[in-house]
């Protein structure tokens, strides 16, 4: 999760930079895009790390696989629910 903040952080900022470059931003961020880069690269590197550690590697595993089937559920849904919404809605339907 935090990785996605931090990368959607950078492109976010990196894109109203490019749109408004004479426009100053109000908040602004330290060493960026330094900073914003060192920390993505450290969030991947430390599930990296666990995975040669030998007490952590079956941790890190299951967590893995936890998440993998989090998101197939996710996906299974979205397909399930994309087809219901082909059917007419009761709300649609004009009463005469």
């Amino acid at each position: 999760m935090y990785l996605l903040i931090t990368l959607s952080q950078l492109r976010l900022r990196l894109r109203r930079l490019e749109a408004g470059a004479s426009e100053r931003l109000k908040v602004r961020m330290w060493l960026f895009p330094r900073l914003g880069c060192a920390t993505a690269l450290a969030i991947v590197a430390i599930p990296v790390s666990m995975y040669f550690v030998a007490d952590s590697g079956s941790q890190l595993s299951m967590r893995l696989l936890a998440r993998s089937i989090a998101l197939l559920a996710y996906a299974a849904g979205r397909a399930l629910s994309s087809g219901r919404r082909d059917t007419p809605d009761t709300a649609d339907v004009a009463v005469e």
